[in-house]
């Protein structure tokens, strides 16, 4: 079975840039994480089974990493 990758950290503000600010964020609703924001530039997004996306967790500020498998996401594609 193969699986297909994509890596989401490139913000439309910022670029890449981390220490600029992040600005998707991440928080915990219940036993769910919530992630809101946007992302560019996400090499194989229109075919991933999971997307790496990178955002900052409201609770304590720290940017995290969150495996997300996209049959769960809601993603609208530009």
């Amino acid at each position: 079975m193969e699986i297909v990758g994509a890596f989401a950290l490139t913000e439309p503000l910022d670029g890449s840039d981390i220490a600029a600010g992040m600005r998707t964020t991440a928080r915990r609703d219940g036993g769910a994480w919530v992630i809101e924001g946007a992302k560019r530039w996400i090499g194989n997004a229109t075919f991933a089974d999971h997307v790496v996306v990178w955002a900052r967790d409201v609770a304590d500020d720290e940017v995290k990493a969150f495996v997300v498998v996209v049959d769960h996401i809601e993603v609208q594609m530009s």
